[in-house]
């Protein structure tokens, strides 16, 4: 297996040997899943740029706990990276530990080092604390050198005296070196040591140097050259942790994007564009008509209908694309008001007539369930919406595939505060009875799955070990969680009070807890 994903890759560099410092960066996750992730490929690559350094890749792949290019066990490794966007492949990350015979427990390991990074340890770290040595809080592009460098003078050091010497850079949070809190954010063993782990994040993304990227028909963008046009939002979703953490809102320029997009040539001629604002791009139509001047056919993360534009879709649609993926979250304008993406109905259908006029024939549609004080009409209201976005289509409801997400709490958000909504299985069951009713596509969501995404990101250092027990022990869920000595729906199903210390609070969010306070009781009040 290992051997046709290599052969399959295009614009991978032939791997150097014999680095003093040796580090493993993977994803835990399927290697289709992780190679199109562009955080992922970007943390790869800037360790595999250092001086010294050797760097190879793993995944949640056969064989387990062993690199791609050389099948090295990762117990070999000075470094091993882990790259996590999504809670749920915490445990994935488990058993690779388990498979590669590493001790999952950072208090049980010596060597090799183990750190993590990406937006859902930004987000809550307090999971992963158990875990590892090191947790990169925001945007490591500017710190891979400083972390290297450390690394290689301090190898003959002992491990507490390396951690204590990368915890002094900017947004590197050692576990160890904080004491867990019986409710709270845990509490820093010394007096030098910070109460908040301050976030790194980049001021000028034209700035970073442009980085090579891996393209293959094996990923789940298949033979995608990735590029980030924005980080940050300047909109107001209740919802969305991305937006705080990614704060404040950047724009790359259009000659760097066009720049980053000469990397395709020769590799590809698709082109994804991502970013939590690509909506926002003040240069998007440019930037598209251009891109499909030079032929590329070019493929959006989502976009917001109200930012529609006859020449941005013949733009799109000119680059051989047929369908569009749409987040509209509520099916009413008050439940978008609650979400915080006030949406006129109005709007949605113009927009969806613009896409309709400029030739696409499928679109994707992202609803979310579980908003506060949501009832049975606004049930409803989603599939009264969809049914008329459908008649805009030639191919009717056929042309359409609905997503409903059950709205997730998450940390750093107004929504913290909120439990989530225990009424959320009938819901979805009158919502997939609907969507196939009218003909439509119903992408399936599993309720057990979002309730342990929940707790997780909820969660603090008892869930981690809950994680740990469940797979290293082989046990049921209730099995690990009482081992660990904690009640689920403690987490996710009680009401928060406005006072409540939390977790994650040992790491910067972005906006001040009193702003967000504010902003939950405004979306409780509408």
């Amino acid at each position: 297996m290992a051997n046709n994903i290599l052969q399959a890759e295009k614009g991978a560099r032939p791997r150097r040997k014999g680095g003093r410092l040796k580090v493993a960066v993977g994803y835990a996750n399927r290697y289709r899943v992780g190679i199109s992730n562009l955080g992922f490929q970007t943390v790869w690559r800037l360790f595999d740029l250092q001086n010294g350094v050797s760097c190879e890749r793993f995944f949640l792949e056969k064989p387990l706990g062993k690199t791609l290019e050389s099948h090295t066990p990762l117990r070999d490794f000075d470094l091993v990276c882990f790259s996590f966007a999504y809670e749920l492949d915490y445990i994935n990350c488990i058993q690779i530990l388990k498979g590669a015979k590493i001790p999952p427990l950072s208090s049980h390991r010596n060597r090799p080092l183990l750190l993590c990074g990406g937006a859902a340890p930004t987000i809550n770290p307090e999971p992963l604390a158990p875990l590892f040595d090191l947790i990169f809080i925001g945007e490591v592009e500017e710190t891979v050198e400083g972390i290297c460098k450390i690394l290689m003078e301090g190898q003959k050091l002992k491990k507490e005296d390396l951690l204590w010497e990368l915890a002094q850079i900017e947004g590197t949070y050692v576990p160890s070196l904080y004491q867990a809190a019986a409710l709270g954010p845990p509490i820093p063993r010394e007096r030098s040591l910070p109460k908040r782990i301050k976030r790194k994040w980049v001021k000028d993304l034209n700035g970073l140097p442009p980085l090579p990227q891996v393209v293959t028909p094996l990923a789940h963008f298949q033979d995608m050259f990735l590029i980030e046009v924005s980080r940050g939002c300047g909109r107001r979703c209740r919802f969305c942790a991305a937006k705080q953490i990614y704060r404040p809102l950047r724009f790359k320029s259009k000659e760097r994007i066009n720049l980053e997009s000469e990397g395709a040539k020769g590799l590809t001629k698709r082109i994804g564009l991502i970013g939590s604002s690509l909506s926002d791009l003040p240069c998007l139509e440019e930037v598209c008509t251009d891109m499909v001047e030079k032929g590329y056919f070019l493929s959006f993360s989502s976009l917001r209908v109200d930012s529609f534009r006859p020449g941005l879709l013949a733009a799109i649609h000119g680059s051989g694309a047929f369908g569009l993926t749409l987040s509209l979250e509520g099916g009413t304008e008050r439940i978008r008001r609650v979400l915080g993406k006030p949406i006129e109905e109005e709007i949605i259908l113009k927009g969806i007539g613009f896409a309709s006029q400029s030739g696409f024939e499928r679109l994707k549609v992202y609803y979310i369930v579980g908003a506060p004080q949501e009832g049975v009409e606004e049930i409803e209201a989603i599939l009264n919406l969809t049914q008329k976005i459908s008649k805009s289509f030639p191919s009717g409801a056929k042309g359409i595939t609905v997503s409903i997400n059950p709205l997730i709490p998450k940390p750093h958000t107004p929504f913290q505060w909120l439990p989530m909504d225990r009424e959320l299985k009938v819901k979805l069951k009158r919502l997939e009875r609907g969507i196939k009713r009218m003909g439509a596509k119903w992408i399936p969501k599993s309720l057990r799955q979002a309730n342990l995404q929940a707790i997780i990101s909820l969660g603090d250092r008892k869930v981690g070990m809950a994680l740990y027990h469940r797979v290293v022990e082989n046990i049921s869920w209730n099995q690990a969680w009482k081992r660990a000595n904690v009640d689920p729906s403690s987490y996710i199903y009680r009401q928060k009070e406005e006072e409540e210390p939390f977790p994650w609070e040992i790491v910067e969010g972005g906006e001040e807890r009193d702003k967000l306070w504010e902003e939950y009781r405004k979306a409780l009040a509408i």
